[in-house]
């Protein structure tokens, strides 16, 4: 490259430098253009994502009070024991009359007897536990009566309430 600089006269060669100088500034323009155009583009992603996401945040939320639960189930629960929260629950969802023993075993279980209980009902209790306070299943006996759809059932649950 030097020797083809040297072939040259003095005009020639400032014009071949100047040429590259310009050449190389293109250059780095367009990549630093394209470079910028780039994060612009980015940047409008980002935006977009962060409204979806707050979006879904508030979609989260009204679809949990709509459900009944609230965020955080130690809210949801209150100051309420286990115990004191099982024996509410199963009232409120029609099992008052066959709940016939409720029985703490340690801090975070509970035993419970039900006796002639409607089976949907008891079934849709349970699923209310796990799902509003995090309150699971642990062991359940079961035993079909010769009345359709009743139950008596003898129900171990878990769960640590705050």
């Amino acid at each position: 490259m030097k020797n083809i600089l040297a072939g040259l006269d003095r005009r020639q060669r400032s014009l071949v430098v100047s040429a590259a100088a310009i050449l190389g500034v293109l250059i780095i323009a367009l990549i630093w253009g394209s470079l910028l155009k780039d994060v612009e583009h980015l940047k409008s992603i980002v935006a977009e994502q962060h409204k979806l996401d707050q979006w879904m945040q508030r979609a989260s939320k009204e679809a949990m009070q709509l459900r009944g639960v609230t965020t955080g189930n130690s809210a949801v629960t209150g100051n309420k024991s286990l115990l004191a929260l099982v024996d509410e629950t199963a009232k409120q969802s029609r099992l008052g009359q066959a709940l016939k023993r409720v029985e703490p075993e340690g801090q975070d279980k509970v035993r419970i007897q039900l006796d002639s209980a409607i089976f949907d009902d008891m079934a849709q209790w349970l699923e209310k536990l796990e799902l509003n306070y995090n309150i699971h299943v642990e062991r359940i006996s079961v035993d079909k009566l010769d009345q359709a759809g009743y139950v008596n059932a003898r129900v171990t649950l878990a769960g640590a309430v705050v």
